[in-house]
């Protein structure tokens, strides 16, 4: 049985290493969705804001 206890922790390394990459991909995604999202919010109220400064 050392083999399969061998393989078993190669498989849980392997394993932890493709859940960290996973979750540091989410993060990376969430951030730019984020980034997006609020870049285009300032986008859309810069533009509300621009016909209003020349009216007045």
């Amino acid at each position: 049985m050392p083999e399969y206890a061998e393989w078993e922790d190669r498989h849980i390394l392997s394993k932890g290493i493709q859940n960290e990459r996973l979750y540091l991909q989410g993060l990376q995604d969430g951030i730019q969705l984020t980034v997006s999202l609020l870049s285009q919010s300032m986008g859309a109220e810069g533009e509300n804001e621009r016909p209003n400064a020349y009216k007045a």
